[in-house]
């Protein structure tokens, strides 16, 4: 109870509900900078269909209710995609890489820490969590396509079906492990303190539940309830997109408050 308490002391003097509207905001902004730049980047690998969808998919996935406008977009972009200058690509990776200046402030905040890296540093570890945003995405390309080249050869007691429980549990589980392999590895290396895997185990865990629980009850709540074109008309996919943003946000928030609590706990 006492880690409990303390997460929530700590989440409500940190302003972690303000923090995280300001998260959906930069968020909202370096999403489809970062689709752009990857659509310039990896041009060639997107004129192969299924590796295009498996990427739209991985991305819809993330952005439950806001998934076709999501897919929309990029499916625009990639389409009508042009070489671009370098200074250009520069300019968008710079865009996209705002919301992890607010995810890395947000996290130090959770841990009290004031100072920060020095510039060339801050710039490094922001680079290197788009670059993982990257190369999670290669990973699920990659296997898409190895998966699509040995189906063939499986024989039929090995063969996955493309859908049913199997396949969905599977799905699910993946989902999950990458979903607690990115917490775990935001909470251990973007603060600038002292944590250790030890410290970040339970706040991983806890934002991993809450974010593969979370997709599936958003889902839910807007197919059963909320009617958001009724009210905001056609900005309604847009509102749905960032409220889930915030809630995702607030998750990441409590996870890293969590893991600071339970560090300060086992110090004691």
């Amino acid at each position: 109870m006492a880690l409990v308490r303390g997460t929530l002391r700590r989440f409500r003097a940190h302003d972690c509900s303000l923090l995280a509207a300001g998260l959906a905001f930069y968020t909202i902004l370096s999403l489809f900078p970062l689709l752009l730049g990857l659509t310039a980047i990896f041009g060639p690998l997107l004129e192969d269909t299924a590796l295009q969808q498996q990427l739209i998919a991985t991305v819809g996935n993330a952005f439950p209710g806001s998934a076709d406008l999501v897919t929309r977009t990029f499916t625009e972009v990639a389409g009508g995609q042009r070489t671009i200058g370098v200074v250009s690509l520069v300019a968008l990776i710079w865009s996209a890489t705002q919301v992890f200046v607010a995810i890395r402030r947000s996290l130090n905040r959770a841990w009290g820490v004031e100072r920060t890296h020095p510039f060339i540093h801050r710039r490094l570890l922001e680079a290197a969590m788009m670059g993982s945003i990257v190369l999670l995405v290669l990973i699920s390309w990659a296997g898409v396509a190895l998966f699509s080249a040995i189906r063939p050869l499986l024989p039929p007691a090995l063969a996955v079906p493309g859908s049913g429980p199997v396949a969905g549990a599977v799905t699910a589980l993946t989902s999950f492990a990458l979903s607690l392999g990115v917490f775990a590895l935001l909470y251990r290396y973007v603060p600038k303190a002292n944590v250790t895997w030890a410290d970040v185990r339970l706040g991983a865990l806890l934002a991993a539940i809450l974010f593969e629980a979370g997709k599936y009850a958003f889902s839910w709540y807007l197919t059963g309830f909320a009617r958001y074109s009724l009210i905001y008309g056609s900005l309604g996919t847009t509102i749905v997109l960032l409220m889930w943003t915030y809630l995702v946000a607030l998750i990441l928030l409590l996870g890293a408050e969590l893991t600071a609590e339970y560090a300060r706990l086992r110090r004691e």
